[in-house]
């Protein structure tokens, strides 16, 4: 069975994320996913995109097209999650708005719910992120960090100039608890449950003063392992319980665009880049042992019980990397990606207009 699907589309992506749930339509198991494009020549031709594909076959199943809505400047980042037992996405551009939409199942239309215009002074919103409780992140080239809910008309606290500079990403580790980053590179540490005038609980500086940090992910279940995909074309895990990087890895030619731990794996770690490919990199501690599980002399379920829980251990010495779309099989920039939640595909998009659908080892 074919494990990987390419198609060339009629437009520009700039991100593109997965729906968290699976949908069964006529007896059809698919896959929901959100695209948001980019056209810096026409900002108003810009859209969002619902698409949906047969997620139990790769092979000559190109992605459809459910319906798109005109979205007001570039999509600088989505998320696609649920909301009152319906998708539901949130979109940031470049224009500084966040914008909140409905997505109904039955009709396939796409209704907006809510915007806020200009939540960053007129700048770029860089990126969002979103906690269980459904509070909203959002950062920007103002050097704000916004926090807000899905009720709010306006941000409930906002801490000015985080870094006096641009800043890029945004994420939660808890449910009060984001780190932050941008153009200095600078990992910031914030409580939003202290005054939004008090300094960062923690501050970690990089390896090297000249790279930025375009993007950030949280380990799903250590949430103090921080791994950043630089301009530099390095990723780098930090841990927040000390001050300095515990890994670095600098098999990327070009700026890392994204990064993103797996969730149905997660202590597999993947990077996308300008270079064209995208590189996982396996932490899990079953990587050190696996030969000697081989050996085992042991009865089954002794072994089975053995590999379940060193597969849960994060291991930062005895990784595994490879290529899982090398650089020549795409002649163009990988510029967003993201791994389902309910099956084992990654999704991604390129500069030349194609959509990769790959299934994760």
């Amino acid at each position: 069975m074919k494990d990987q699907n390419i198609q060339y589309i009629s437009q520009k992506l700039n991100k593109i994320r997965y729906y968290s749930k699976s949908i069964i339509e006529h007896g059809n198991q698919l896959s929901l996913f959100a695209t948001g494009s980019i056209n810096s020549q026409q900002l108003s031709k810009n859209k969002i995109s619902i698409w949906s594909y047969d997620c139990r076959l790769l092979d000559n199943n190109d992605s459809k097209i459910l319906n798109s809505i005109n979205h007001s400047g570039i999509v600088t980042d989505l998320k696609f999650f649920e909301y009152n037992n319906q998708p539901a996405i949130l979109s940031g551009s470049s224009d500084g708005s966040l914008s909140f939409y409905l997505f109904n199942l039955q009709n396939n239309q796409i209704k907006l719910l809510k915007r806020w215009e200009s939540l960053h002074n007129h700048c770029e919103l860089n990126a969002l992120d979103l906690n269980f409780d459904l509070n909203l992140a959002t950062v920007g080239s103002d050097g704000n960090l916004n926090i807000l809910n899905l009720d709010s008309i306006l941000p409930y606290y906002t801490i000015k100039n985080v870094d006096g500079l641009n800043v890029r990403s945004v994420k939660y580790q808890s449910k009060n608890e984001l780190v932050t980053s941008g153009c200095n590179s600078i990992l910031k540490f914030w409580d939003i449950r202290v005054s939004n005038r008090s300094p960062p609980i923690k501050v970690i500086k990089p390896l090297s003063p000249n790279q930025q940090v375009n993007s950030l992910s949280v380990h799903p279940d250590q949430t103090h392992i921080i791994a950043t995909g630089n301009s530099d074309g390095s990723v780098t895990l930090f841990d927040f319980r000390n001050s300095f990087a515990i890994d670095q890895n600098t098999l990327h030619s070009a700026p890392v665009w994204e990064i993103s731990f797996n969730k149905l794996n997660s202590n597999q770690l993947y990077s996308c880049s300008e270079d064209g490919s995208i590189i996982s990199y396996d932490y899990a501690n079953k990587n050190r042992l696996i030969m000697s599980m081989f050996n085992m002399v042991d009865n089954y379920d002794n072994s089975t019980q053995l590999s379940s829980s060193s597969a849960s251990t994060f291991d930062q010495s005895h990784k595994k990397i490879f290529q899982f779309i090398p650089s020549y099989s795409t002649p163009s920039s990988i510029d967003s990606f993201d791994i389902s939640h309910t099956n084992n595909h990654l999704i991604a998009c390129t500069s030349s207009q194609s959509l990769i659908v790959k299934t994760v080892e």
